[in-house]
């Protein structure tokens, strides 16, 4: 017994001191020739201990770049991430006069979103869609005030004109009726005009009007009228606007003292206001508090249709889960073949954590390189690497502190609703900010951003949350309108976004057949060839 349990521990021993072996050795190749996997990967193994001391150890070993690459692209994005292998990424490795010069990684969030696409609250987020077919009947009231309720309307808001409140619909609705409180403390009758709009559109879809000949019928305590119905379908973003209120009408600032009736999560409301200054248009001024001067009545719609949403949950829950183990595993290969990918650990891959990805890679350069600049853009974008240095040398930009280089939107108007509904910023316009296609930060800058990171808080975009973060430190803003913000071909471009795989193939083709990438010079006879990327191309040099 003695025996066999000391020989049983004597090869765990040894079997042991093998795996720290073979593992100093995987991490000492891993972070040659893969430092992107190593350096944000959590291997979350027993010698996580070991890892991390290695890597410090081998820390010191710091490749100089002129340029680092951060190329944003999401997990699926597997086809994008294979275009730009054959096209510029390719020749930035291939090339002797870049290939020492420039580090290229595509920035990707190690986590996929649980949540299956048709169960999120929209798509670029991943935040469940919590709705439920309980309590869903005919008639449904959004808001109710509370017994006591008093008009609390703050004095700079004493002038406004119109007064809203926002809601999206989570499963498609009718609103029936539009309402404004009633104010049982007095004796006056409202004459007020109640509004249904397409917040999107800022298009008006349904009113009605409220006067002592026509006073509506009292429900909660608020007056309703009948309005046109319409089925807003989900997604839809709308707005109740009150206008022409009076001294006397209550209005509701405390959401402590309103009882929203959601139908189920049918709709969403914020709880957050919107105000303007003048009759007859939509008001455009946000508020930190609601404005409610009243509710509306509405019913679920489809419910059917709900029913079947919520019954195929389970189902759509289990392929979505084995579509995300596949693409983990199919991301694990391409990591590992190419060595380009910077796995962002614990970020889950969704459009919102975009100014997370920025973050991280900054954070990720500052410690682990020595370089002059960074350049952001994405996995959809035609870059011209070597004009970029070009230009970059020429303006001593690389000898330069304090520079941000790109194409400059000003006085961006701070969306609330789509893809780039903003959240967060109260201010009606952005600081100015480089579109996101494409810009360089100097080193300096992503040094500051790196010293921040626990103290900069991310808003709907990395291009707007850049420049936020930048408006506290005033760079040298260099605009150069050669950083194309929209999909175009233009001579000298430095970038041209969003393109597709034809596109960005083509321009590539061109390029090199024609020496232009928007020129015509009817030469077919030569084409570049597709999806020939192999490891050997694009591995980083074993010198790093």
């Amino acid at each position: 017994m003695g025996g066999t349990a000391f020989g049983g521990m004597a090869q765990k021993k040894m079997a042991a001191t093998s795996n720290v072996y073979k593992m100093i050795v995987v991490i000492i190749w891993q972070f040659f020739f893969f430092p992107s996997v190593i350096i944000f990967t959590n291997t979350g193994s027993d010698n996580s201990t070991l890892t991390t001391f290695l890597v410090g150890l081998l820390s010191g070993h710091r490749r100089h770049y002129d340029l680092l690459v951060a190329v944003l692209s999401a997990r699926e994005n597997e086809a994008q991430r294979r275009v730009l292998r054959d096209t510029w990424v390719g020749e930035t490795y291939r090339d002797p006069t870049l290939r020492d010069r420039v580090l290229v990684r595509f920035v990707v969030g190690s986590e996929g979103c649980s949540i299956p696409p048709a169960d999120r609250e929209d798509y670029y987020s991943c935040s469940l869609l919590n709705v439920t077919n309980s309590g869903v009947s005919e008639d449904l009231i959004a808001v109710v005030a509370l017994s006591g309720s008093r008009r609390a309307f703050e004095a700079s808001l004493v002038h406004a004109a119109t007064l809203a409140l926002d809601f999206t619909v989570r499963h498609p609705v009718v609103i029936t009726h539009l309402g404004v409180f009633t104010d049982v403390h007095t004796s006056s009758t409202t004459n007020a005009t109640v509004q249904l709009y397409n917040r999107a559109m800022q298009l008006l879809v349904a009113w009605t009007h409220f006067s002592s000949q026509s006073p509506g019928f009292h429900r909660d305590g608020c007056s309703y009228k009948p309005v046109q119905q319409f089925v807003l379908p989900r997604g839809f973003e709308g707005s109740v606007v009150w206008e022409g209120l009076g001294p006397t009408d209550m209005v509701i600032t405390d959401a402590r003292q309103l009882v929203f009736g959601d139908g189920g999560g049918a709709i969403r409301f914020s709880l957050t206001g919107r105000y303007g200054e003048n009759d007859g248009e939509f008001p455009d001024f946000r508020a930190e508090q609601p404005l409610v001067a009243g509710s509306f009545i509405f019913s679920v719609h489809d419910k059917n249709g709900l029913d079947k949403f919520l019954a195929g949950k389970p189902d759509r829950l289990q392929k979505w889960t084995e579509k995300q183990h596949h693409m983990s595993e199919a991301l694990k290969q391409e990591a590992q073949s190419f060595g380009d990918i910077l796995f962002i650990d614990g970020l889950v891959d969704v459009y919102r954590h975009l100014p997370h990805k920025v973050l991280r890679f900054c954070t990720w350069a500052v410690e682990s390189l020595d370089f002059f600049m960074i350049l952001k853009t994405d996995d959809d974008s035609y870059l011209d690497v070597a004009e970029i240095l070009r230009n970059a040398a020429k303006q001593g930009f690389m000898q330069r502190s304090h520079i941000w280089w790109g194409s400059f939107r000003r006085n961006w108007a701070v969306d609330h609703v789509g893809k780039w509904a903003e959240g967060s910023y109260p201010a009606p316009a952005y600081p100015s900010f480089a579109c996101g296609a494409a810009y360089v930060l100097s080193v300096d800058l992503a040094r500051w951003l790196q010293a921040n990171v626990a103290n900069l808080k991310p808003y709907q975009g990395e291009d707007v949350s850049m420049g936020i973060w930048m408006a506290a430190i005033g760079p040298t803003r260099i605009h150069d309108p050669r950083w194309l913000c929209d999909a175009a071909c233009a001579p000298g471009m430095l970038v041209s976004p969003q393109l597709s795989s034809d596109t960005l193939y083509s321009m590539w083709n061109r390029r090199h057949t024609c020496g232009d990438p928007c020129s015509d010079c009817q030469r077919h006879d030569v084409e570049l060839p597709r999806g020939q990327q192999t490891s050997h191309n694009l591995k980083v040099s074993p010198d790093l």
